[in-house]
């Protein structure tokens, strides 16, 4: 017997502009193919300009020039955390995430504040982790109401207090 072809979609929302311009219509398209997807959500502030610090990474100017930063992000989300204060992404799109949950999509806990947990996680210790990790729960319970089921870590980086 051969098995259906099956595929996992999982989508990270990292940023206030992302969230408010591009899980809607993200979404819907899903739904129109009768695809369900994984939707994990940063919870916390938008800080996505504090990655400035990435620029002293090897390898980071050569990601940048096969990418539109600017285009990709806007001005104004790379302004967030640094220029303009983060917008608390989870407060200002709280209804927008719920529709995500509303039409059968799964969702789940992407991190609290992105930059701070993919350029941080690693070299902190148990009592920022669960800061972290218990902010980004309790914000998830207060918008839909129940425990998350999934956790999607941001940058794919863990340390072992998260576990």
């Amino acid at each position: 017997m051969t098995l259906p072809a099956r595929l996992a979609v999982k989508i990270d929302v990292d940023t206030d502009r992302g969230t408010r311009e591009g899980l809607e219509g993200l979404a819907r398209a899903l739904d129109r193919r009768k695809i369900r997807g994984t939707f994990l959500f940063s919870l916390g502030p938008d800080n996505t300009g504090r990655a400035i610090k990435r620029i002293f990474r090897p390898g980071f100017f050569a990601k940048v020039s096969r990418t539109s930063v600017v285009k990709v992000y806007g001005l104004r989300t790379l302004m967030n955390g640094v220029l303009l204060p983060g917008p608390d992404i989870a407060k200002r799109n709280a209804d927008r995430m719920r529709a995500v949950a509303k039409a059968g999509h799964e969702t789940g806990i992407h991190c609290w504040d992105h930059t701070g947990w993919q350029d941080h996680v690693t070299n902190r210790d148990a009592d920022w982790t669960a800061r972290q990790m218990r902010a980004a729960l309790e914000r998830y319970r207060e918008i839909f109401g129940r425990a998350p089921r999934t956790h999607g870590a941001a940058g794919w980086q863990m340390n072992a207090h998260a576990y």
